[in-house]
């Protein structure tokens, strides 16, 4: 076993340079904020065309997410991280040489929608698995916290360099996920390590479970026989019957090899028959971690998190703006980022349940309060309050950052049980999409037909309801082990 602190150094780099993938994510999604307001202003597209931009970007995810679970059991972790690198620079390839040609736009978004989609998959099961109940959390956390430094990157070079130049940055992006993960260790080797670590730690708090302790020992009892066998193979080459108890050795070989084919088959045999989507829906524990999770996205989306990202820089263009709305997004970009950071502290120092709670209070009255401004403005004059919508997307942002969006995040690789985490991400994830792709589609013909103060209310109406709804339904998992959260979900208690 290799020593505590050059495993942590490992599980450190391998999840930062893994991240680079959310990164990428991020900048994907943040991309539109600059770019929309460029192609309303220095191309001939449409306005319905504009329209797709955005949306066709949740296509591309969903389709990420359903090609991923036919990749990532056969190729692994690693290597289907990399091989997801390859759509995603594509798709800026295409960005930078479209000439403003939408059809290739449109196939620049999907693909990148398609290799971000596939990554983010992949990236949770990753990072999750790397981790072990101390430092699990924070690693979750790495994936919004990447996020938010991607999202501000981009529209801090979206805003002061030509729109070529952004793509151009971007593409660099993935070649530098390439450079560096493919020398990173595949989740395999921090499984091993994680849970020897744990059993260990359990026994010596007093935790007796004797099932995880024969799991830990009948690897090092198997390699302990291998060696003393290969001792007596050396010693009995030395006498004159050596050769016969080569060829013995080599049948016991040749039987052990036939058994292991054979419990191999009848393991696919058995998997086949219970596929791990019917397990995820009749089973209740999964059902349960499948509700919760969904529930979660739904307040992510619905609420109006990914739409004020979106649409930023749009939201923000008012007469009487506190900033140009350029300058109003790389703050609100740049503080995003401090929300992240903090968030690595406060969801491993706080129990889930309690960010939930309180964090979508407060998002749902500082949104709630944007659209007051907003319905206000209409009717009287509030010059000066027109610092409020700032403020009220900062503390919005900063809410559902340190709460519901992170924990969305962990619950996904806290809650599902290893024979159906992979289509469960996957199916929370295609929901996720089709939520993002609806809200964006409805957003922007909603903001076509009524004032925003009315969306907005809409916005924080949900978020409050989905607040209370969570809360209800999701177990604490903090400091929790796998075995544990699977405890809670099968007897239906939240602690």
């Amino acid at each position: 076993m290799v020593s505590k602190r050059k495993l942590c150094f490992l599980q450190y780099t391998s999840a930062i340079s893994a991240s680079m993938t959310s990164l990428g994510l991020a900048s994907a999604v943040a991309w539109s904020s600059p770019a929309l307001p460029y192609f309303h202003t220095q191309s001939n597209f449409t306005k319905t065309e504009i329209y797709w931009i955005v949306p066709l970007l949740s296509v591309g995810c969903a389709l990420g997410f359903l090609l991923n679970p036919l990749i990532i059991n056969r190729l692994g972790r690693k290597k289907s991280l990399l091989l997801y690198s390859v759509p995603q620079l594509l798709s800026w390839l295409l960005l930078i040489f479209s000439k403003n040609n939408i059809i290739i736009i449109y196939l620049g978004r999907i693909l990148a929608g398609i290799g971000y989609g596939a990554g983010a998959c992949a990236l949770t099961f990753y990072l999750s698995e790397i981790g072990n109940r101390e430092n699990r959390g924070i690693f979750m956390v790495l994936f919004k916290l990447t996020m938010s430094i991607g999202s501000f990157l981009t529209v801090l070079i979206g805003a002061y360099c030509s729109h070529n130049t952004l793509n151009i940055f971007l593409l660099m992006l993935p070649i530098t996920f390439l450079v560096t993960f493919i020398f990173m260790p595949d989740s395999t080797y921090f499984l091993s390590q994680n849970q020897e670590t744990e059993i260990r730690i359990d026994f010596l708090n007093g935790k007796n479970d004797f099932s995880k302790l024969e799991k830990l020992i009948q690897p090092n009892l198997k390699i302990q026989a291998l060696e003393e066998s290969e001792k007596r193979i050396e010693t009995n080459l030395k006498t004159s019957d050596a050769w016969e108890q080569v060829e013995t050795n080599l049948k016991n070989a040749d039987n052990c090899k036939q058994m292991e084919t054979n419990l191999k088959n009848k393991t696919e045999e058995h998997d086949e028959n219970t596929s791990g989507l019917k397990k995820l829906f009749t089973i209740p524990s999964n059902r349960r971690a499948l509700l919760i999770t969904i529930a979660c996205a739904a307040q992510n989306v619905f609420s109006g998190y990914g739409i004020t990202k979106y649409f930023a820089q749009n939201i923000l263009t008012y007469d009487e703006s506190l900033l140009p709305a350029k300058d109003a997004v790389f703050l609100l970009a740049a503080i995003s980022i401090l929300s992240s950071a903090s968030s690595t502290f406060t969801i491993e120092k706080f129990k889930r349940r309690t960010l939930l709670l309180t964090l979508g209070c407060l998002a749902s009255f500082s949104i709630g309060i944007v659209g007051v401004f907003f319905y206000l403005k209409t009717n009287m004059n509030i010059k000066n309050f027109d610092w409020l919508p700032l403020v009220g997307l900062v503390i919005f942002d900063f809410s559902l950052t340190n709460g519901n969006y992170n924990i969305y995040l962990i619950y996904q690789g806290e809650l599902f049980p290893s024979d159906v985490k992979s289509v469960g991400i996957t199916f929370t994830k295609v929901t996720l999409m089709f939520f993002t792709f609806t809200a964006s589609i409805v957003y922007q013909l909603l903001n076509d037909i009524f004032d925003i103060s009315m969306i907005f209310g809409i916005f924080a109406t949900f978020c409050l309801f989905q607040t209370f709804v969570i809360y209800k339904i999701a177990p604490e998992t903090k400091g929790k082990s796998l075995d544990e959260i699977q405890q809670l979900l099968r007897s239906k208690t939240r602690n």
